[in-house]
């Protein structure tokens, strides 16, 4: 077939006329014929903070941040260092904090840099390695050259691949062959042939009939390339491929991971979650990888964006990614296809948004399609079934059995029996400079036997939510849904008050349903292709709508404040443990949608690990709790965190955390204020501890020395000898390994989640979890000093 083939230049957002003006003046060098692109993240405390990106030591863009974090973006054809300056502090009343700047797809942390002459440490320019800019200064970034490989636009691969590739293209690889390897195979075997079938079906334009409130005029690219663009590369019409019609989209030359097929989106309605499904097919030769799928909203001068769900493409057969976003800001919204392979090239058609959801179609699996049809019946039977029976008296039941096979609990707090004696004032709090003691009852006794774990459990529990967390509302609600494969909206009613949610599901790969799920905080950052390759559906929780959590300004706004009112104790990690919850009962009383209710995880990172944490400690019903690289606030314990912080390590602390955003409560503040950590009566050693006697694989990242390497460590190693007192130190691992990107999942943790997974997740108990304890730092645990206390035995 003869390909037409209509090119459109690269999409530069953002640019600044400053940029233009400059360009005009300069003499440009042969090195800065190319085009340098960047995303600088930040935040200001007061939004009247003046930021500057500089290369060679010409401004290339000023922004004014405001006090939500936001992206601001920029390009030159400029070589040389690059700094972020910040240049109107006032007398210490303006103050930035630096996420994080993309140079050509590579990300550079700002705590990693040695240069940082606006940090404050007893005096203005006193420091490196840090995200706040306190004093008028800068931080260096290091020449484009040198962080890139050379001006990337030409063809530099090497540049974006130095830094974001070998991550994701390293993951998709072993994961297929290690374990799934007859899923792939089989998938795309019968996908090939199968394709041919549907995409005809659909070619007639049952499009429109399927999806007849499709707000896009062009997403068949039927029209040329109207309301089509790239976003830094340059797309393609082709007609070698289309899912239906005539034309599809190819991005052919892609050398950056965020280059990708971009659509510019109507006007849309604030408060309106719309419904997007796109299709896609990799490039003859490609093989097989993921796309994904993003939404970006510049609202003002920032950008936000929003992840939706990634499937596996091949270049045999075409298939649907699906996801859903809620218009929450003015400004423009496009949508765009992308890939973590920096040189993928693939093809979209078909890219519809609708405000009514639309049923993913079945094309490229005609041979699962039995599974959706079977599906009503299973999801009926075991949704009712785990909710009856625990409401029984199983209090104490689930906890002292942990000794042989895994079985999952059907309780959301087991020991809500339990007598907790008062948690006390601030001021009678005694000083603890260790670890505090686990097995140590509130009474001052210690534990005997196994059975006393659940009651222990509560005292740990209640203490959390009384200094740290907030309190977790009680299950009083009235809970329904209404489900589909691919999504699960969830209505909850009390104190007079309704709301309603949705959450994205992704069906896996393999497998029959009903299926076992990881639920994402906001999303996961697993390698979601090896969970979806196992047999484990993808349930992507917002939780965002439920407790905002911008700035310090949030505190009290979102779902959960709607209906509990916005002086609620509860930080916004405890209103997404709430709303998770709430989920479940959703997923247990509700059919249709394809979901073991009884076989569940909970992952995230960054901020979301710190919620995966919360909402897997809080609710027993969650069998595995995979917690990725949430530092304080997360697994770090406050106590060692400061510790490091006072040897010299750039670590976030209780000070710090709590000038940052309100995943903790305003109570914990008290604490932080006044440097006073060691009166809390618990640490982060015992929430961990409180997923026992469920799965719990804490995963981090030594590079990432902000995150507090020692302190996680140390915690989880300290949270495991409850597991070992309970008879159980298999349900419990850790895996911190360093040398990649912050939530950049390496394959190198794949085998812990995968033998994790088939444990907790799947029911094959001759998993082996036992020895998964490891660190590639430089470091050991101080046992002495933060773990006096001895282990004891439990009968």
């Amino acid at each position: 077939m003869t390909m037409a083939k209509t090119v459109v230049s690269k999409r530069k957002p953002l640019l600044s006329t400053l940029f233009t003006g400059l360009l005009a003046t300069l003499a440009i060098n042969a090195s800065a014929q190319t085009t340098n692109d960047f995303e600088l993240r930040m935040s200001g405390v007061s939004g009247s903070e003046s930021v500057s990106l500089t290369v060679g030591g010409v401004t290339v863009d000023t922004w004014n941040p405001s006090t939500n974090m936001q992206s601001f973006s920029a390009s030159t054809t400029l070589g040389g260092e690059v700094r972020v300056e910040f240049t109107n502090d006032n007398d210490g009343n303006y103050d930035v904090q630096v996420d994080y700047l993309v140079i050509n797809g590579s990300t550079l942390q700002a705590e990693d840099q040695a240069e940082n002459t606006a940090a404050w440490d007893n005096t203005c320019g006193g420091g490196g390695y840090s995200e706040m800019m306190h004093c008028n200064g800068h931080i260096a970034f290091g020449d484009v050259d040198a962080v890139t490989g050379g001006n990337p636009t030409p063809t530099p691969t090497p540049a974006p691949t130095a830094t974001p590739t070998p991550v994701p293209t390293a993951t998709p690889t072993p994961v297929p062959t290690a374990t799934p390897t007859p899923v792939p195979t089989a998938t795309p075997t019968p996908v090939p042939t199968a394709t041919p079938t549907p995409a005809p079906t659909a070619t007639p334009t049952p499009a429109p009939t399927a999806e007849p409130g499709n707000i896009l005029s062009n997403g068949g690219a039927e029209s040329g390339l109207t309301n089509w663009d790239g976003h830094y590369n340059d797309v393609e019409l082709s007609q070698a491929q289309a899912f239906e019609g005539s034309n599809s989209v190819l991005a052919a030359s892609r050398s950056s991971n965020y280059h990708g097929i971009l659509y510019n989106l109507p006007t849309l309605t604030i408060g309106q979650t719309y419904y997007f499904s796109a299709w896609a097919r990799l490039a003859d030769g490609e093989g097989s990888n993921t796309v994904k799928m993003t939404v970006r909203n510049v609202a003002g001068s920032g950008t936000d964006y929003f992840n939706l769900p990634q499937v596996d493409a091949t270049d045999s057969a075409w298939v649907q990614l699906t996801g859903s976003y809620t218009h929450e800001a003015e400004g423009e919204t496009d949508v765009y296809i992308e890939s973590d392979d920096a040189n993928l090239a693939y093809y979209v058609d078909a890219l519809s948004v609708t405000t009514e959801e639309v049923e993913a179609t079945p094309t490229p699996t005609p041979e699962p399609t039995p599974a959706p049809t079977a599906t009503p019946a299973p999801t009926a039977t075991p949704a009712p079934t785990p909710t009856p029976q625990p409401t029984a008296t199983p209090q104490p039941t689930p906890t002292p059995g942990p000794s042989t096979g895994f079985e999952p609990m059907t309780e959301e707090n087991s020991g809500d029996s339990c007598y907790v004696a008062d948690t006390g004032s601030y001021a009678s709090l005694p000083v603890i400079d260790e670890l505090p003691d686990p097995f140590t009852l509130m009474d001052g006794s210690r534990m005997s036997t196994k059975d006393q774990w659940a009651c222990r459990r509560a005292e740990i529990s209640a203490m959390h939510q009384r200094w740290i967390y907030g309190e977790k509302q009680e299950p009083t609600a009235t809970v329904t849904g209404s489900a589909s494969s691919n999504s699960i909206t969830v209505n909850v009613s009390d104190n007079g008050n309704s709301i309603s949610f949705n959450a994205s599901i992704e069906l896996p790969s393999t497998g029959s349903a009903p299926y076992p799920a990881m639920i994402g905080i906001g999303s996961s950052s697993l390698n979601n292709n090896a969970l979806k390759n196992k047999g484990v559906a993808i349930i992507s929780f917002p939780n965002s709508e439920i407790g905002q959590h911008n700035d310090t300004g949030s505190r009290g706004k979102g779902k959960f404040f709607d209906i509990y009112g916005s002086n609620h104790s509860a930080s916004a990690s405890v209103a997404w443990a709430w709303g998770v919850s709430r989920l479940i009962d959703a997923l247990e009383n509700t059919s249709g949608h394809s979901i073991d209710p009884s076989r569940l995880g909970a992952t995230g990172c960054s901020r979301n690990g710190k919620g995966a944490l919360a909402v897997g400690a809080m609710d027993e019903r969650i069998s595995l709790v995979i917690p990725q690289e949430g530092g304080s606030g997360g697994a770090a314990a406050w106590r060692v965190a400061d510790a490091q912080k006072a040897d010299g390590d750039n670590v976030q602390t209780a000070s710090q955390i709590v000038t940052e955003n309100v995943w903790l409560s305003s109570d914990f503040e008290q604490f932080a204020d006044n440097d006073t950590v060691t009166k809390l009566p618990v640490d982060n050693h015992e929430l961990l501890a409180m997923v026992a006697p469920r799965g719990l694989l804490v995963i981090e990242n030594t590079t990432q020395e902000w995150l507090g390497n020692k302190a996680t460590y140390t915690a989880s190693i300290a949270a495991r000898e409850v597991y070992k007192a309970l008879g159980i130190a298999d349900r419990m691992g850790v895996s911190q390994i360093g040398d990649h990107g912050h939530c950049s999942f390496p394959s190198s943790q794949q085998y812990a989640v995968d033998a994790f997974v088939e444990k907790f997740l799947l029911g094959n108990d001759s998993a082996d979890t036992s020895d998964i304890v490891e660190t590639d730092g430089n470091f050991s645990v101080d046992t002495n000093r933060w773990m006096p206390w001895s282990t004891p035995t439990l009968q």
